[in-house]
């Protein structure tokens, strides 16, 4: 199998903010948790990893890490990255398609325990 060199940057550069991540004190997220369904419904296994389910389907990320101190009546502290590595500056469509997305994990999803 051959690599390419955009290819092996990009890896490298997940590694990287995988690493940034977990020397911040944030907990990274890999396929361990699709082992307890009850704990963490929203994730899902897929061809391209793992994925999070949110409003308009499910969404693959890079890194993934939960802040390993939880806030009182709030949701865990999640933190999703997705980097590309680019040769050019990034243009602001990117930047608003990521922001975008990042208000689709916002959503709480449904319940399925408490349908009636």
């Amino acid at each position: 199998m051959v690599v390419s060199i955009s290819a092996l940057k990009g890896f490298l550069l997940e590694e990287a903010l995988s690493k940034l991540l977990e020397n911040s004190g944030y907990t990274l997220i890999n396929k361990d948790v699709l082992n307890d369904r009850d704990k963490y419904p929203e994730f899902v296994s897929q061809g391209n990893g793992l994925n999070i389910k949110g409003r308009g389907g499910t969404h693959q990320a890079d890194v993934l890490g939960q802040f390993p101190i939880s806030i009182p009546f709030n949701y865990p502290v999640r933190l999703f990255v997705e980097a590309k590595f680019r040769h050019k500056k990034t243009g602001i469509d990117v930047v608003r398609s990521g922001i975008g997305i990042s208000y689709r994990f916002k959503c709480k999803l449904p319940n399925n325990r408490f349908k009636r």
